[in-house]
């Protein structure tokens, strides 16, 4: 069923997926042509890293990335950094939205133009600003 639906909507354009989506999307990418993909989870994420790497086995690319239950949610307990570490750097990806741990920060790829990142406490801002500004110097040197 999958393949005869694909055939319908096989263009190559870009199209987004959310947390709804998941397993229907996870059933026609396999059928699609390669295509950009935006991420929109307001969710805590389940499926999601099954979806990155369906996207990477498929060659679809991860242009935006929007957590937004990590973001808003989650910051004491929960960080994207597992999911961030799944989308692959031919992925290009333009935008994130979600709550990152200071050493992960090192993930986000030289492609990024929008970021907005969840910070818990002021000890959380203190580590991240440094990080952050060494991170975004290096990536915009490239």
């Amino acid at each position: 069923i999958a393949r005869v639906i694909a055939g319908f909507i096989n263009s190559g354009r870009p199209f987004t997926v959310n947390e709804n989506y998941v397993e229907s999307c996870m059933a026609l990418l396999p059928h699609l042509r390669p295509s950009e993909v935006g991420i929109f989870f307001t969710s805590d994420g389940t499926g999601l890293i099954e979806l990155l790497d369906v996207l990477a086995r498929y060659n679809h690319r991860c242009t935006h990335l929007d957590l937004k239950h990590h973001y808003l949610h989650d910051v004491t307990t929960t960080t994207s950094d597992d999911i961030l570490q799944h989308v692959q750097p031919r992925s290009h990806l333009v935008a994130f939205r979600g709550h990152l741990s200071a050493e992960s920060l090192s993930l986000l790829p030289p492609s990024l133009e929008s970021l907005c990142l969840a910070v818990n406490n002021e000890d959380h801002a203190r580590r991240l600003l440094p990080l952050l500004n060494a991170t975004l110097t290096s990536n915009f040197s490239k």
